[in-house]
């Protein structure tokens, strides 16, 4: 038995992540049409309708993604406390939580290896599968048109994922405080974005 990090998550907390997410998404989408139109040598070339699409995509989909990672870290925290050392700490230290953790908090690899592998899974396919719906119902697509995009390329944008999210999502869990995480989430986005922009 080991005590765990209390968090709590109000809607003004989904706010700052959004908003981080949407600004680096826009810079994302900026930079991909910055290419675009390098390649071209042509500065008309810059879409700023696909990155007004992306950005709303970003929009929608953010706060739930960090509902969900927050809700990750409640039931399987990153770090706690071993009971050993709850024990021998006062009943007056035990309220501050904060202080607690800075100097006994531990990794705890088995609950870091369950939320490694329900990101990877859970989380990996679903965000594949909204990507391409929502940003398809976006830019007004039909459902056939959709329904062909899913069977087409959600299995090589799944698996193109894969080069990249699971090393920062392992050093983001291991390395990253719970608080930094959505920020560090979101600058890796900004790279990912600039290759789904050009997908």
């Amino acid at each position: 038995m080991s005590t765990t990090h209390t968090l709590s998550l109000s809607s003004l907390d989904l706010i700052n992540p959004t908003i981080e997410a949407v600004t680096l998404n826009a810079a994302s989408g900026v930079l991909a049409q910055a290419f675009v139109a390098y390649k071209a040598k042509d500065l008309f070339a810059i879409d700023f309708s696909q990155i007004l699409q992306f950005m709303l995509f970003t929009a929608i989909t953010a706060a739930p993604n960090y509902v969900f990672q927050m809700t990750l870290e409640k039931r399987f925290p990153t770090r706690t406390i071993p009971a050993s050392v709850q024990n021998q700490v006062r009943d007056k230290d035990k309220s501050n939580q904060e202080e607690l953790f800075e100097k006994h908090g531990q990794l705890d690899v088995r609950n870091t290896i369950i939320k490694f592998f329900l990101d990877q899974s859970l989380s990996a396919t679903t965000n594949t599968m909204l990507f391409i719906v929502v940003l398809g119902l976006i830019k007004g697509q039909s459902l056939e048109y959709i329904s062909e995009s899913i069977r087409m390329d959600f299995w090589p944008m799944l698996f193109a994922g894969y080069r990249f999210w699971p090393i920062v999502c392992l050093l983001n869990l291991v390395m990253v405080p719970m608080e930094y995480r959505p920020l560090v989430g979101n600058g890796a986005g900004l790279v990912w974005g600039v290759f789904m922009s050009l997908w």
